[in-house]
């Protein structure tokens, strides 16, 4: 079985279940330790919908908060959610935030190799 992720009417990925249920706990523990809402929903019927308007800003915060440390297990925490959240909005259709239009080098590659795994349904 897997897990539909949608944002407006796109499907913008299908992992297996367990993937997804992984993802979906680890962006609900990071708005907390953060205090920023993620714009996730709840997971209903092998759905869930991601409003866009806060996802966006939710993975612009992960992405500078990994930059502005040099703490290599925080990083390495932060890395799978935030390559995964920038492909989801790469599908979407993009980002209004600047450091999302161009996080660098590093997280391009990583976008596009997880993009590559990343089906949507």
């Amino acid at each position: 079985m897997s897990c539909f992720f949608q944002i407006g009417e796109d499907d913008v990925w299908n992992p297996a279940n367990l993937v997804a249920r992984t993802f979906h706990a680890e962006v609900l523990a990071l708005e907390k330790v953060f205090e920023v809402p993620s714009g996730l929903g709840p997971i209903t019927d092998d759905e869930c919908r991601i409003d866009n308007r806060d996802f966006t800003p939710f993975v612009a915060t992960l992405l500078r908060e990994y930059q502005k440390t040099n703490h290599t297990v925080l990083r390495s925490l932060l890395e799978g959610v935030i390559g995964v959240g920038l492909v989801l909005l790469e599908r979407a259709g993009g980002s209004d935030i600047p450091s999302l239009k161009n996080p660098g080098e590093f997280w391009e590659e990583r976008r596009r190799s997880l993009s590559r795994r990343m089906t949507r349904g």
